[in-house]
């Protein structure tokens, strides 16, 4: 793959043209997109975010709306439906 976009390495206003890039602009961004990071984990609930990723597949797979979920008997009574 990289032989066919080799030609395109190094040209002014391709994808590849490295010239123009700044390395210490790009370090600081690197550096305060990660203490962003590092703050929104600490507000985030792992667990809770794992399950509502779960739930969004689940969601995608069975066109099954959160809405529908939420407003159930089975769940505001909190038994188990089938």
């Amino acid at each position: 793959m990289l032989i066919s976009v080799d030609s395109l390495f190094g040209k002014p206003g391709k994808g590849f043209d490295l010239d123009d890039i700044d390395i210490k602009d790009l370090k600081a961004r690197l550096h305060h997109l990660s203490e962003e990071l590092k703050q929104l984990k600490k507000k985030v609930n792992p667990k809770v975010n794992h399950m509502l990723e779960r739930y969004d597949l689940y969601q995608r797979s069975t066109n099954f709306p959160l809405s529908s979920a939420l407003s159930s008997e089975c769940y505001k009574t909190k038994e188990i439906c089938k």
